[in-house]
């Protein structure tokens, strides 16, 4: 059985994901890459960071506020979803890498009759 409400809806990019990766690809300074927070942070911020006892990187990774929100939100109502209704073939469709920037650029969350609410 399908759980989904509104079966019609037909989900809008919310953000454009590839050019949301080329942005933040753009902003990376180590090189070569840690593929942590880190890669965001010159030499010099890393040093004055650690001098002053922060070790939680991951503020300053450079994501957009309103991009940051909704890919929170999106992530965490998939996962919520996802437990709900474990048999769902929309979700299960959503759960495979060629599918991920769906989930998290997406609107795909009102076709169960969830509005992101407005931060």
């Amino acid at each position: 059985m399908n759980e989904v409400i509104n079966k019609d809806y037909e989900p809008i990019e919310v953000f454009d994901y590839a050019q949301y990766q080329k942005d933040m690809e753009a902003k990376i300074v180590r090189n070569p890459r840690t593929n942590t927070p880190i890669d965001y942070i010159t030499d010099e911020k890393l040093a004055e960071l650690e001098k002053e006892g922060i070790t939680d990187f991951r503020p300053y990774i450079p994501v957009p506020k309103d991009i940051k929100a909704h890919l929170l939100f999106a992530v965490n109502i998939w996962i919520k979803l996802s437990k709900t209704y474990p048999n769902d073939e929309y979700l299960k469709s959503l759960d495979n890498e060629a599918n991920h920037h769906i989930v998290l650029s997406y609107d795909w969350y009102k076709k169960f009759g969830i509005d992101k609410p407005v931060i």
